[in-house]
């Protein structure tokens, strides 16, 4: 065998396309290459050695003796999201010429389609599936496409891959996990089916919990190479034993598989269901480690409305106006309270640097088509959406928490307070509030509220710088 081919990034995140549909719902995690054993911790668990040769990605700890459990506590990933515990893991890859080449990374695009019409269910937790055919010889149109660099996508993998203008040959596989689940079985076996397909995403009626589609892209990048006969590439199979030792074996690339092991937080699965894909969202990375709505928040307004009390409006106001005489212009401010999502108590606040909090809010300019920017500030706890007015509301902060600069696009905005929260998690606080203002020349801003269908949620999101 030829010696292993290492990998190199070649500057990838622009140089990769992927494997995407327009969907309804969609977010994605790219990971690096983490590493390679013979172990499958779903269908050989408990079995160090005596699988075939898998790449793994994800979460670093995987092994055969992993399980979804262990992962949502072991945070150690190399994914761009720190949030997303789970592993991925598909067989080796061997070029015609024998050298065994390493993935540079996969980038997985968690897919869901016709959503106001059949809502997708969070991924359970301890759930595991399976894609592609462990010794398929023939295409796998349901589940298995190929990639080469210039020439897209197909199901049939191309007998001449060229190398790009730097001399590198890119190849993809990409794997199409099932999305309808039994609702029962958490872990596929020999002979144990969990989970299969959606036909024009309609579950069949013996898997009728619709779950995320999860679509694997696996890139390889070989350097200076020529161009390459994908249909001679092969992939690890299951070793046999001869005179007592372990023989390695290949075969087709019709092979090609894959393995998920689901390592998403309860919480971080319930938002990719039910604030992203279900709401027709592109989150990108934004699906967090844990999250809190807001349980209380209001509009207190000045002047004559200076007494009155906003609760139960669906919509927060903001604005501000500091020319001429700042009292006697109208102002409106909003307030917000979260329970802070625990931190984990694996990590150490004062020094990671993989986790942030952030609130995600709805809305934007309403006064014109311009950009500008507004701020939130700490305030008290002290307050009540029921009672709270203009003349008895808390006193804002004077140093800015957080700032947005908004449009008039009305869509989500991502907001970092991660020190305000970290602030108040080492004051013991459970909670904490904030006041939205204005940026000062007038003009007006609304945000939904918590009794609206897009509630202002506070959110520990995970990253990778």
């Amino acid at each position: 065998m030829r010696p292993l081919l290492p990998f190199t990034l070649l500057g990838m995140a622009a140089l990769v396309p992927f494997h995407s549909q327009a969907l309804n719902g969609q977010t994605n995690v790219q990971c690096d290459y983490s590493h390679t054993l013979p172990d499958d911790a779903i269908m050989m668990p408990g079995m160090p050695g005596v699988a075939m040769s898998h790449d793994f990605f994800g979460n670093t700890h995987t092994n055969a003796y992993t399980t979804n459990e262990q992962l949502v506590t072991e945070f150690a990933t190399t994914c761009n999201n720190s949030s997303d515990h789970s592993a991925y893991w598909a067989p080796s890859l061997r070029l015609p010429d024998g050298t065994v080449v390493r993935p540079a990374y996969q980038k997985t695009y968690y897919q869901a389609s016709q959503v106001e019409k059949y809502p997708i269910q969070p991924f359970p937790v301890g759930l595991q599936l399976l894609a592609g055919t462990h010794n398929g010889t023939t295409p796998n149109k349901v589940a298995v496409d190929y990639f080469c660099q210039g020439l897209g996508y197909s199901d049939i993998p191309k007998s001449s891959c060229p190398p790009q203008a730097d001399g590198t040959v890119q190849m993809n596989i990409a794997l199409k996990f099932p999305n309808c689940w039994d609702g029962v079985t958490l872990h596929p076996g020999m002979g144990i089916k969990n989970a299969d397909y959606a036909v024009n995403d309609v579950c069949p009626a013996a898997y009728p919990v619709k779950i995320p589609m999860v679509n694997m892209n696996i890139a390889y990048l070989i350097p200076h190479s020529k161009p390459i006969d994908m249909t001679k590439v092969e992939l690890s199979l299951d070793p046999v034993m001869v005179n007592g030792k372990v023989v390695e074996q290949w075969g087709s690339i019709y092979s090609a598989h894959g393995d998920f092991m689901n390592g998403w937080t309860a919480q971080g699965a319930d938002f990719m269901a039910n604030h992203c894909m279900n709401l027709g969202l592109a989150c990108d990375t934004n699906i967090p480690q844990s999250y809190e709505m807001a349980v209380q928040d209001v509009t207190v307004s000045n002047l004559d409305l200076a007494d009155k009390n906003f609760a139960g409006e669906e919509t927060l106001h903001v604005q501000d106006n500091w020319q001429g005489t700042r009292s006697q212009n109208k102002e409106e401010i909003g307030l917000i309270q979260f329970t802070i999502p625990a931190w984990p108590p694996e990590l150490d606040i004062n020094n990671n640097t993989e986790f942030t909090y952030k609130i995600r809010l709805y809305g934007g300019n309403v006064s014109d088509a311009n950009a500008r920017t507004i701020y939130l500030y700490g305030t008290s706890n002290q307050w009540d959406e029921h009672s709270v007015t203009w003349n008895s509301r808390p006193a804002c902060n004077g140093n800015a928490a957080g700032s947005l600069y908004a449009n008039s696009t009305q869509s989500y905005r991502y907001i970092p307070v991660d020190a305000a929260v970290k602030e108040a998690i080492k004051n013991k606080q459970t909670t904490i509030s904030f006041c939205i203002g204005g940026e000062r020349k007038g003009h007006a801003y609304a945000f939904s509220a918590a009794e609206s269908p897009n509630p202002p949620i506070l959110m520990l999101q995970g990253f990778k710088k």
